[in-house]
């Protein structure tokens, strides 16, 4: 008999990276995660961050909220995400997490 493990929900980011060391038969690809206070002090920071941990973009910005997903309840649909975005284009990735963040 195999002991199943118990993954507690977060925020959809938080409960990827849980669920990541589980998986036998699927992918969690790398995930970077801030903020929006974050994103609001540090911008530049971040945009070099996505741009040197996903050099061979396309790249999905999407939302990470705790209210997001729940344990009885899924709001997939939502939220904003944008998809195919070239990291090294900095206006695009820029627009795009502002529009995510909105």
């Amino acid at each position: 008999m195999s002991i199943i493990p118990v993954i507690h929900f977060g925020t959809k980011a938080e409960t990827l990276e849980r669920l990541r060391p589980h998986l036998k038969t699927a992918v969690v690809d790398l995930v970077y995660t801030f903020t929006v206070s974050e994103w609001h002090k540090e911008q530049k920071r971040i945009l070099s961050d996505i741009q040197v941990s996903f050099p061979n973009g396309p790249i999905i910005v999407r939302s990470s909220a705790l209210n997001e997903d729940v344990q009885h309840q899924s709001n997939a649909g939502h939220y904003t995400s944008v998809g195919n975005i070239q990291p090294e284009d900095s206006q695009a990735l820029l627009e795009s997490i502002n529009r995510v963040i909105a």
